[in-house]
């Protein structure tokens, strides 16, 4: 007999992870399909959450709406982990190039509105280049969040550990199934990362 969901969810990184919650606190019925892979992508990200980013210190559209977004959202996993998965602390950026000085010494105000000049931080070699600090930033704890997240699905029976590849996917008018795992689901939504680029 199959399984019926509204949503399977492919892959079991940061994207499915963090979608498989928001959907879970929504109350949509769902399975998370994943294949345990050494090295993906997700496992071995910074998880660095900051206002300012690149080569050229420029600031993330949207970034207080998603900072507040992203908080909400990590609080409420946290609590149902009873877990703590986010890091919420000021990050320091160093400045040892000559294009991120030449970046910061142009600034707008924008920018600065995100970050100010830093001294170095205790460990720093002396002398050693110029910081600036954003007190508006966190870092996720990846594998604490991923494996937790992991027991978490296992022990309210929504995870699958399989691989799936296009010959498994049947998709029709009435939805989506997956046949290796005996599983029905309304909608598939791939989460991946590079593979469904492809």
């Amino acid at each position: 007999m199959k399984r019926s969901v509204d949503i399977a969810i492919i892959g079991q990184g940061l994207a499915g992870t963090t979608l498989a919650w928001t959907l879970l606190d929504q109350g949509a019925r769902i399975a998370v399909i994943d294949q345990r892979l050494i090295g993906a992508a997700s496992t071995v990200a910074g998880g660095l959450i900051t206002p300012l980013t690149g080569k050229k210190i420029k600031p993330e559209p949207y970034f207080d709406e998603l900072w507040e977004a992203a908080q909400a959202h990590y609080q409420r996993v946290s609590h149902w982990l009873d877990t703590d998965v986010l890091n919420t602390r000021a990050a320091l950026r160093r400045l040892d190039t000559t294009q991120l000085k030449e970046a910061w010494n142009t600034a707008d105000e924008t920018q600065k509105r995100y970050a100010e000049l830093a001294s170095a931080p205790p460990e720093a070699v002396s002398g050693e280049s110029s910081f600036i600090a954003m007190p508006t930033a966190a870092r996720l704890d990846i594998e604490r969040f991923l494996s937790s997240s992991r027991q978490a699905f296992i022990e309210r029976d929504i995870l699958i550990e399989h691989t799936v590849d296009d010959a498994c996917m049947n998709a029709d008018h009435c939805g989506a199934s997956i046949d290796t795992p005996s599983l029905n689901a309304d909608r598939v939504v791939f989460c991946r990362g590079w593979r469904d680029s492809l």
